[in-house]
């Protein structure tokens, strides 16, 4: 035995940091409260705490938490103020969806420089802090499609259906103009329905960064050829 040989280095596939993707919140405005500053209140889903200002709530899907006071006459006007809020309801519902299905985001501070290439590569190193991926790119071109935007959805059954598919993904083919070729399709965190080009790389970093979750081939994560028909279409 050669007790001088180098031993065969293996490259170590170091696992990045991650972070939860942080809780969507909106500050509302109510006209008398009489509350102190850290309050909370119960509307409905959400819960609204007291800010510094005499007028302010920070509104916030949490049903964990059990809130400090009632307030009747607060919380009626909150809750019709959310309600009229479809844009914020909406995007707090994928936002809750994506939180409890354990989606993440990449630790900017921990993510080491090969790491930081790679999601370069990918077109991930822009992707927004509430877990969206509309902006995919790399050298500032887009490496990725967004077929169908959740902000656009106005209609309750379809919110809820977008919402069951937060998270998930799938490996697929598409036929362009060009030809059949393998894609990744997703559910981001803000309900968008997204197609990218198919790497191994892309899949373990969905996984492994993003929190994604893999439908292992049992079906698509959504339709994705007629989602891309009706996009090319559009």
């Amino acid at each position: 035995m050669n007790e001088n040989k180098t031993p065969k280095q293996e490259k170590i596939h170091e696992k990045i940091v991650t972070n939860q993707i942080g809780r969507l919140q909106k500050t509302y405005e109510v006209k008398e409260s009489n509350l102190a500053t850290g309050d909370s209140l119960r509307v409905n889903g959400f819960l609204a705490v007291k800010g510094p200002s005499e007028s302010d709530f920070l509104v916030v899907i949490n049903p964990e938490i059990t809130p400090s006071h009632h307030d009747s006459t607060v919380e009626t006007q909150l809750k019709g103020d959310i309600q009229n809020d479809l844009d914020f309801m909406r995007s707090a519902y994928f936002n809750f969806v994506a939180i409890e299905n354990g989606m993440t985001l990449p630790d900017a501070v921990h993510v080491t420089d090969d790491q930081r290439k790679k999601l370069e590569e990918l077109g991930l190193m822009n992707v927004l802090a509430t877990g969206s991926l509309e902006q995919l790119e790399k050298d500032g071109r887009p490496v990725g499609l967004v077929l169908s935007r959740g902000n656009q959805l106005t209609e309750k059954e379809d919110i809820e259906a977008r919402a069951g598919e937060v998270g998930l993904y799938s490996k697929t083919k598409v036929t362009f103009s060009s030809g059949e070729e393998t894609c990744i399709a997703a559910t981001d965190a803000a309900g968008n329905r997204v197609l990218m080009p198919y790497s191994e790389e892309l899949d373990t970093m969905l996984q492994e960064g993003f929190g994604y979750q893999n439908t292992d081939g049992d079906r698509d994560v959504f339709n994705v050829q007629q989602a891309f028909n009706e996009q090319a279409a559009s």
